[in-house]
């Protein structure tokens, strides 16, 4: 936590120093989506006030983590009045982190092995899942970042992509699999057909296969595959998703019951805390509400990111989207 504030701080001190020089900040506030971006961060902050036994500190908490995403959103938009430039900066200095952390996990993980089986990643990324995900979506930066530079740095970024790939396969976190192969897909499909309705169709051609195979797999499950493919089996997803979605059904709210409260499942004699899936825990804590603003905020990201499928930045943010 004390990082996340200090990060966010710093990113603050950013954006007041350009607004203290007398330039003008890029992004639009009067601009659609960024509205529902800002309202639905500040939304979600404020659901804190309606979480039961909430206190100053969860407040302060939560609050540096509102600045940090306010702040990281400007900066984000600042740095698209260059976008080659910007990528070309942060897929370099994403190489480095991945190399130096991933190496260390590695380390970690073949010196003293976990129980599980599974890598952790450092600090904040203790736990397999959610190492998965972070390297799974640094990987498009990196394979962006190739194309654009030379020499020495290429060689790292090149070196920085296995070594991204090794850890999400040794964390075992099939969602950052199933993520990193459908980005990468779509980043490769953006490449290939960079007009927004070939990009389109390839896609739903792409997307009708994959969902294709899986239906056949759901509904006849091959006992090699199902090994293969779900060696710790389906980790109780149907179940725990079930058991949300019966939550919201029977108590439907407007505002949901808020950020700080925890909900768990039950199946069988264990509890399971959280709903595993964005759309279910948005509409648990923030309510219908906050589950209109997050659907808009994703189809209207789409639809922008679509019309201007040509550009490489739409291509890639269009990749980490999917």
């Amino acid at each position: 936590m004390a990082m996340d504030s200090v990060l966010g701080l710093m990113l603050l001190g950013l954006v007041l120093q350009r607004i203290f020089q007398g330039k003008s900040l890029y992004f639009n506030v009067t601009d659609p989506l960024w509205l529902t971006a800002i309202a639905l961060v500040l939304y979600l902050g404020a659901s804190l006030f309606w979480s039961a036994n909430w206190s100053a500190q969860d407040a302060t908490q939560l609050w540096l983590r509102i600045i940090l995403c306010l702040c990281f959103l400007i900066v984000t938009a600042e740095a698209m009045l260059e976008p080659e430039k910007f990528l070309k900066f942060f897929s370099f200095v994403l190489a480095m982190c991945v190399l130096a952390s991933g190496i260390a996990c590695l380390i970690i993980f073949f010196e003293w092995p976990p129980g599980d089986g599974r890598i952790y990643g450092l600090f904040r990324l203790n736990n397999a899942g959610r190492a998965g995900s972070i390297y799974s979506a640094a990987l498009p930066f990196l394979i962006a970042g190739l194309f654009l530079h030379s020499g020495l740095k290429r060689w790292l970024l090149a070196a920085a992509v296995p070594c991204s790939l090794l850890v999400i396969y040794l964390s075992d976190t099939r969602s950052a699999w199933l993520a990193g192969l459908i980005g990468l897909m779509a980043y490769a499909i953006a490449r290939w057909r960079n007009e927004p309705a070939k990009f389109l169709w390839t896609s739903a051609v792409f997307f009708a296969f994959l969902l294709t195979g899986l239906l056949a797999f759901i509904l006849h499950p091959d006992p090699e595959v199902t090994r293969i493919l779900l060696p710790r089996g389906d980790s109780l997803r149907i179940a725990i998703w079930a058991g949300s979605l019966e939550k919201i059904m029977a108590s439907p709210s407007l505002f949901g019951e808020g950020y700080l409260v925890e909900h768990y499942v039950q199946e069988g004699q264990r509890g399971i805390r959280g709903a595993h899936n964005m759309y279910l825990s948005t509409t648990l804590q923030s309510g219908f509400l906050g589950l209109t603003l997050y659907v808009a905020l994703v189809v209207g990201s789409a639809l922008r990111l679509l019309r201007h499928i040509q550009l490489p930045m739409a291509r890639l943010a269009m990749t980490l989207l999917i």
